[in-house]
């Protein structure tokens, strides 16, 4: 977006280029974009998905997914599978299931990848995958299912 200044000239709109400040704060705070171990995230999902939806909405869709995919390694999270999956609009709900399955293979032993693919095949309405991926983290006998868990696997019944 652009305003039109007193000589005529175009400027960057004021919202764009709070986005823009905002990028670099998150990118200078951040060392997955650098390149450094993401393992000692902690609780850092928040500046990640905050950077990664800013890539998205600017259309730099690769470099958004990398970095999700950096982090999803180390530290899958919901929030992170809801971006990945959403980040090109116009997909279609198998389009997304893909997608989700494919961050899923950096992670095969989460759960998170497991409920990712799940409720990306909700949505697609392929009940079989999404029962296929839920059915091991709800029959475990060592684990009790999450609160996240039982829900989803609500949605599916």
């Amino acid at each position: 977006m652009t305003a039109t200044g007193s000589a005529g000239r175009e400027r960057p709109f004021p919202a764009k280029r709070v986005a823009d400040q905002l990028l670099q704060l998150v990118i200078t705070r951040h060392p997955v974009e650098h390149g450094a171990d993401p393992a000692g995230l902690g609780d850092e999902h928040g500046r990640v998905a905050c950077a990664a939806r800013l890539y998205g909405q600017r259309g730099d869709l690769r470099k958004a997914s990398r970095m999700i995919e950096l982090v999803w390694k180390h530290a899958p999270h919901p929030q992170l599978a809801d971006i990945y999956v959403n980040l090109r609009t116009g997909d279609s709900a198998a389009d997304k299931r893909k997608r989700a399955q494919t961050l899923a293979k950096l992670a095969p032993g989460d759960p998170e990848s497991r409920m990712a693919v799940a409720r990306t095949a909700i949505a697609a309405r392929e009940f079989e995958t999404a029962r296929d991926f839920m059915g091991p983290l709800v029959t475990d006998a060592e684990q009790r299912p999450t609160r996240r868990m039982c829900a989803l696997m609500a949605d599916l019944e």
